[in-house]
Formats: structure tokens, C-alpha cells, sequence
């Protein structure tokens, strides 16, 4: 599932949260094009997550990266996007992973665990309100932007159609990659998670929360060889703890900020400015 080539030929640029924004990332990748010819290496693209949500082009952006980890220059993390959508899907309409044989990932809860998580979630609703409630939190975090953007209305989950090479890829995105020369989750992780995936253990789903919900900064480096790069939380500029080993990617492209990638081998960025403003359903 990780692209854990020691190759020295392949430059490796880290892109952070791309959110539907199908024009920047085109954009970013012409400049990451340029700069890789001009040291004269190929180049790989990987994703910190959340490919989707908010920006307009969600499905498209999805195909982008299903072609180029098929060719071989793209991957992607899973992102706390990928895992709202699929969330609610498993909520609201589980019959797509079934009559498409998708295992859901193990990380999943239907809506019978997640009531039997603690005793007054029945109490304070039925299970309905319950599958609406995730359906809402999800569109009011751009989930309704992705459904359109695969011809969908938010608003009748009983006509959703999501491709099943599409529900299927975003299902396998793993937890982290890395090379010789970074390591990449979607928000900051800590120093025991990544030992834990490293080893081919099963994170359990507290692990699981913070490598893709986690904005508090460690106290120590995660990773004792490689940078840590990560997207998640939104910042004015790429922003380097140096003393932590970490490089956050996060600009915000969604909301009219930049689109920006790293590349750990030249210790260079490069980004675009972005077209797509977000608030709450107007994009």
C-alpha cells in the first residue's frame, strides 16, 4: 500500500490538502514538472489526504490520483475527508459497498456500533436522526460539494451513486507512506503510531484519530530518521518545525489560499495560488 522505494532517481513532492480543487492542482503539477526537469529526475505526487469536499471537482480529483497510482506517480494518504464520506456512506447507504463487494475498512462503525458506543446515544435519538446527523455533519464539511460533483443531490441519499473503483480506492487508502527521505500522514502523528504501522500492526482507533484528526504538536520528533510531513490544519505559509523534524502543507486552497507541495530531496516547495473560495456550501 506504500510506495517505499529507495530509489534516488524519482523525486518525491509531498502536496498538501487538495479539496476538490482540480484547476490549482493542474497548476501545481506544471510547476512541479518544471522543477523535476530541471534537475533532470522524474517525479511522484503524493497526497497528504482530503482530495475531497468543498472545492468543486472532488470526483475528478479522485480520478486524477486512481489513474496515477495506476501508472505509478501518484498516492494519497487517507485524509479525515475520505473518512467523513465513507463514515457516512456505511450510515446511510451501505448497500454501495455491498453490491459493489467493497469491504469497508476495519476502522468503519455502522450505525448499530456507533449507537452502542455509550448508553445515551439511544436515549437522545432514534436511529434515523442519528444517520442524518452524520449525513449533516458531513455535507456542512463540504461532503455536499463531492455528492454533486459525482451528479448526486445531497438531499436524496437513496438516489447516491458513487463509482465503485472510486468507493474502492478511497476504502484502501492507507494511514501513512513513506520513502528514505520523509514519512506522510494526513494531520500530525505520533512517534508510537508510526512505529506501530511501520511494523505492520493494526492500529486501534484512538491511533487511528490522531494520525488523521490530531493539531496538537508533538513534543519530540515523530519519525527519528525522516521528516514528518502532514497537511490537516490550515496555515498562512508552509510552516517547518525544524527541532520536531516536521513540515505542515496545509494552505488552505479551498478558501482562496495556495496550493503547495514539498519536495524532501531538494528541500524545495513551490505552490499556486488558488481560484476556489469555500464557506459553507458556496464555492
Amino acid at each position: 500500500m506504500n510506495d517505499t522505494s529507495q530509489s534516488n532517481d524519482r523525486l518525491t513532492w509531498v502536496v498538501g490538502d487538495i479539496h476538490g480543487c482540480l484547476q490549482e492542482l493542474h497548476a501545481l503539477e506544471h510547476l512541479i514538472e518544471r522543477a523535476s526537469l530541471t534537475h533532470g529526475r522524474p517525479w511522484r505526487l503524493v497526497s497528504v489526504g482530503d482530495l475531497i469536499d468543498r472545492g468543486p471537482h472532488s470526483k475528478e480529483v479522485v480520478q486524477h490520483f486512481l489513474d496515477g497510482t495506476s501508472s505509478g506517480t501518484h498516492s494519497a494518504v487517507l485524509g479525515n475527508h475520505e473518512m467523513l464520506m465513507l463514515d457516512t456512506i456505511l450510515k446511510r447507504r451501505p448497500d454501495l459497498f455491498h453490491e459493489q463487494q467493497i469491504d469497508p475498512p476495519y476502522w468503519l462503525d455502522t450505525i448499530e456500533d456507533t449507537l452502542g458506543l455509550r448508553p445515551g446515544f439511544k436515549r437522545l435519538g432514534s436511529e434515523d436522526e442519528w444517520i442524518t446527523y452524520h449525513l449533516l455533519n458531513w455535507s456542512s464539511q463540504g461532503g455536499g460539494e463531492t455528492l454533486e460533483s459525482y451528479g448526486c443531490d445531497p438531499a436524496r441519499p437513496d438516489d447516491w451513486r458513487i463509482p465503485g473503483d472510486h468507493l474502492d480506492y478511497l476504502s484502501s487508502l492507507p494511514l501513512y507512506w513513506k520513502d528514505a527521505d520523509c514519512i506522510v500522514t494526513h494531520a500530525l502523528a505520533h512517534s508510537q503510531d508510526l512505529y506501530a504501522l511501520e511494523s505492520g500492526l493494526q492500529l486501534a482507533k484512538d491511533g487511528i484519530y490522531r494520525t488523521v484528526w490530531n493539531r496538537e504538536l508533538p513534543g519530540h520528533r515523530p519519525d527519528r530518521h525522516r521528516i514528518h510531513a502532514s497537511g490537516h490544519t490550515p496555515m498562512s505559509r508552509v510552516r517547518r518545525e525544524r527541532s520536531r523534524g516536521i513540515i505542515r502543507l496545509d494552505l488552505g486552497a479551498y478558501a482562496g489560499g495556495r496550493l503547495a507541495a514539498w519536495c524532501p530531496q531538494l528541500d524545495q516547495c513551490v505552490s499556486v495560488a488558488s481560484k476556489t473560495v469555500w464557506y459553507r456550501g458556496q464555492a
